[in-house]
C-alpha cells in the first residue's frame, strides 16, 4: 500500500479505482477509502498594503496515489470526475480530509456549492459537504496534531513530515516551474494525512466509524460505557442500561421550555448597587468562586435536571412552596 504514484492533474483517471462501500447509522454511505487535498500557497503585501495568499500548488490522495495541480479550475474538474465516476451525492459521499481546513477553506469555499458546512467558531470548519457528494473534513480537528506530530503516530504506515526542502520566503505562482524536491515536499503531506486515516479505517474498522473530532472519541466510550449492557451495542441489538432512562429523561425537548428554564437560570448578571448609585465607594473587593455553576448544580435543590410536568395548585401554602 502507498506506493508513489505521481500524475499531473489530467490524468485522474490513474486513481480511480473502486473502493467498498460503508453506511453509518444514518444510512448513509462513503468510499472506505483514505484521501487527502493540500494546498501550498504564497502570501505577500500587494500595492495596497494589503495582506494577501495565493494558491500556486494542490495535491490530492487518493489510497495513496496522489495527483499535482496549479489552479483551482483544475481542483474543480478533479471533484466533478470524481462526482461522475463514483456518482456521489448527499447519501453516497466520499471524505476528503484536509489538515487544518480552516485554511484552505477560505480559498475554495466560494468556488463550490455547499450543502452543509459544520463550524465549531468562526471560520472553522469541522466538515463542509458540497453539493457534489464530497465531504471535506479537517484531520487536524480530528487529531489534534501538527503534520510532524500527525506521522509520528503513524505506526502500520508509517512515514514523517519533511522539512527543509521548500524556501517560504519564495513567492510563487501557479505558472512557477517547481522543482522534483519541491514536489516530493508537496505531495509528502497530503501521504501523511492519508496514512494515518488507512490506520483509523482499518482500526475503527470503516471510514464512517471515524468520529469528527478527537473528543468524540470519548464522547463514544463514555457512551457505550454508561448506555448498554457489555457487547450490545455492536451488535444492533442495544440492550440499554437503566441510567439511558436517567438521561431521557433529562432531554428537555420544547423550546419554549428550555428558553423558559434558561431565563429563569440565567448567571453571571453583574452591576451596579442600587444603593450606592451616584457615590464613590472606597476600599472595596470582589470575590468569585471557582466552578461554582457545576458545583450549584450538583449540590442544591431545585435545580431543574427533568422534563417539566404540570402541576395543580392546591392553596396558597402549596403555591409557595412550589
Amino acid at each position: 500500500m502507498f506506493k508513489l504514484h505521481e500524475s499531473p492533474c489530467d490524468r485522474i483517471d490513474e486513481l480511480l479505482e473502486e473502493f467498498k462501500w460503508v453506511t453509518n447509522n444514518k444510512k448513509i454511505s462513503y468510499l472506505n477509502v483514505a484521501a487527502a487535498f493540500d494546498i501550498e500557497s504564497s502570501s505577500f503585501i500587494d500595492e495596497e498594503e494589503n495582506k494577501v495568499a495565493i494558491m500556486y500548488a494542490w495535491t490530492f490522495n487518493l489510497n495513496g496515489k496522489h495527483i499535482l495541480g496549479r489552479t483551482w479550475d483544475e481542483f474543480i474538474n478533479v471533484l466533478y470526475k470524481l462526482n461522475e465516476y463514483y456518482g456521489l451525492n448527499k447519501e453516497h459521499r466520499l471524505i476528503i480530509y484536509v489538515h487544518n481546513l480552516s485554511f484552505e477553506f477560505q480559498f475554495f469555499r466560494k468556488r463550490i456549492k455547499w450543502d452543509n458546512v459544520f463550524l465549531l467558531n468562526n471560520r472553522e470548519p469541522v466538515y463542509a459537504l458540497s453539493k457534489l457528494g464530497i465531504e471535506f473534513r479537517c484531520s487536524y480537528i480530528l487529531t489534534g496534531y501538527s503534520l510532524k506530530e500527525l506521522g509520528n503516530h503513524c505506526t502500520k504506515y508509517p512515514i514523517a513530515k519533511m522539512v527543509g526542502d521548500l524556501d517560504y520566503s519564495k513567492i510563487r505562482h501557479s505558472m512557477t516551474p517547481l522543482t522534483d524536491a519541491e514536489k516530493k515536499y508537496i505531495y509528502h503531506d497530503g501521504l501523511v494525512v492519508v496514512s494515518y486515516i488507512q490506520e483509523q479505517i482499518e482500526l475503527e474498522k470503516g471510514i464512517h466509524n471515524i468520529p469528527l473530532t478527537k473528543t468524540g472519541y470519548v464522547r463514544r466510550y463514555v457512551r457505550n460505557e454508561c448506555l448498554y449492557e457489555k457487547g450490545s451495542h455492536s451488535k444492533n441489538t442495544h440492550k440499554y442500561l437503566k441510567y439511558r432512562k436517567q438521561m431521557k429523561a433529562m432531554t428537555i425537548t420544547s423550546v419554549n421550555e428550555y428558553m423558559q428554564i434558561k431565563n429563569a437560570y440565567l448567571g453571571a448578571h453583574t452591576h451596579g448597587n442600587p444603593l450606592a448609585i451616584g457615590t464613590i465607594t472606597k476600599n472595596v473587593y470582589s470575590l468569585d468562586f471557582t466552578s461554582s455553576y457545576p458545583y450549584v448544580m450538583c449540590s442544591e435543590d431545585g435545580f431543574p435536571i427533568t422534563k417539566g410536568r404540570r402541576y395543580q395548585i392546591k392553596s396558597k401554602e402549596d403555591f409557595y412552596d412550589m
